[in-house]
């Protein structure tokens, strides 16, 4: 199998996809007013689980929910199982990637976990969100108005500010601002159903208890940041940077995630900030291209590496030299990072790779041209506006280093980082004005921010 095989997928990729599109037309219309067809969708659903440990809970879902049985369990199982059908998905897509890459099908990440205690404040918002959650499925997307959505804000509150719910509050944080903001629904030029669907399927499971304390090792070595994918909605920003990990003789590409909470006034360059002094050498790093002595961090079996050790500044690197071990057919064979089974989902694929000898074309929409019959798409969607890297970066470029990724039944690329011999700068890439000097403090919002809250806490005392 080579890169020409990329494109084609799986048959029972595409078998599932339309399961879960039929699914969600019951997310659309609301389960309090299910017709045949709807009906017809959660048969399938229910067939699809009839052979797996969900198969005696979604049964009865299916069954109560027809008969218009509204009871949270159900809704529940419900999202179990559409969040099953798109991780074997994810499983089938990354072989299919992974061989058309040549490399070994990685099937790390599911070690032993130790589970979470969950405090009994939180126990009550999780219960708050699920029963939100059951109620917007009940009235459907299609119908939602903005007094079904204000109220929750309670309770997000409560989730905002409790460190273990983190996760879950930054994902409905963005899920309610972004259906506020849609209102009035019937004023939208499209709905979109698979998106929403996914975001309340992820919801729903995370307000079921948090995902477990994964067990990992520590580890001690040399980390080159070969490029970042930078994410973010209004109140919140993630960063994952990948780099190749050498501990002795054996090497591995790592992904270290970076979050934090925002607002939205906070954009461009400040957005680095948001990270705070411990991520500073790790950006700094990646912006110029040096590795780092780090010891004594956690490394899971996701290939996920926690930024809870020491890190040292190091020698300067070649990043083209290093990502070249990630070209397809490359010999090392570098262990790749993979979703946790929990995130497994397509629209996680982010199969690290290394391109070059491609021409790049703007012709309906941003293309590769590999060679030999060979071409993919470019995810531009994924380039953030305060990326430092744009698509018109790769007109010239000689190589890339990017993510594979799968958006709406189709492969695609998305850069991270560029080579462009002969021009000033040489490289283009994420994160690349990470370390620039921040704005005057009476200019940068951060610290016009900060003045604010810290002269209403003086007035409060």
């Amino acid at each position: 199998m080579s890169l020409k095989d990329l494109p084609e997928v799986p048959e029972s990729v595409s078998r599932a996809a339309a399961v879960v599109a039929a699914l969600d037309r019951c997310f659309l219309v609301g389960f309090g007013r299910l017709g045949p067809e709807q009906a017809q969708a959660l048969q399938a659903l229910g067939r699809i689980c009839s052979a797996t440990p969900l198969a005696e809970s979604v049964g009865a879902a299916v069954e109560a929910l027809t008969r218009n049985e509204f009871v949270e369990r159900h809704f529940a199982a419900l999202a179990a199982a559409r969040a099953a059908v798109q991780g074997a998905q994810y499983d089938a897509l990354r072989a299919h990637a992974a061989k058309a890459l040549g490399r070994a099908v990685s099937s790390s990440g599911s070690a032993s976990s130790e589970t979470t205690a969950v405090p009994e404040p939180v126990k009550v918002w999780q219960e708050s969100t699920r029963h939100w959650l059951m109620e917007l499925a009940i009235a459907g997307f299609g119908q939602l108005e903005p007094q079904a959505l204000a109220p929750f804000g309670a309770t997000l509150e409560q989730l905002q500010g409790e460190p273990s719910a983190t996760r879950l509050a930054a994902l409905l944080t963005g899920f309610q601002q972004e259906l506020l903001r849609s209102m009035p629904i019937s004023a939208l030029p499209h709905i979109p159903l698979f998106r929403w669907a996914d975001l309340w399927t992820r919801a729903m499971v995370g307000a079921l208890r948090p995902p477990p304390a994964v067990a990992g090792t520590k580890a001690s070595g040399a980390l080159s940041p070969l490029g970042l994918d930078l994410r973010q909605h209004g109140f919140f920003v993630s960063a994952d940077l990948y780099g190749l990990f050498e501990e002795g003789k054996s090497a591995r590409l790592v992904r270290v995630t970076l979050s934090s909470y925002k607002v939205d006034v906070v954009r461009g360059g400040e957005l680095w900030r948001c990270f705070g002094p411990r991520a500073e050498p790790l950006l700094r790093a990646l912006a110029r291209h040096e590795a780092l002595k780090v010891k004594n961090a956690t490394l899971l079996p996701t290939g996920d590496l926690l930024w809870d050790g020491e890190a040292k500044a190091g020698t300067a690197f070649s990043w083209t030299d290093a990502a070249k071990r990630l070209a397809p057919g490359a010999e090392d064979g570098l262990a790749t990072p993979l979703a946790a089974p929990v995130d497994r989902h397509p629209v996680q694929l982010a199969e690290p790779v290394f391109l070059e000898n491609f021409a790049a074309s703007e012709d309906d929409g941003w293309r590769l041209d590999l060679g030999d019959g060979v071409a993919l798409g470019v995810a531009t969607k994924r380039i953030g506006q305060a990326s430092e890297l744009r698509p018109e970066h790769l007109k010239k470029a000689a190589s890339l280093f990017g993510l594979l990724r799968f958006d709406g039944g189709a492969w695609s690329v998305q850069p991270l980082a560029v080579s462009r011999p002969g021009q000033k700068p040489a490289e283009a890439f994420t994160g690349s004005g990470a370390c620039d000097a921040p704005p005057a403090k009476k200019k940068a919002t951060l610290g016009v921010l900060r003045e604010r809250a810290s002269r209403l806490l003086r007035k409060k005392s």
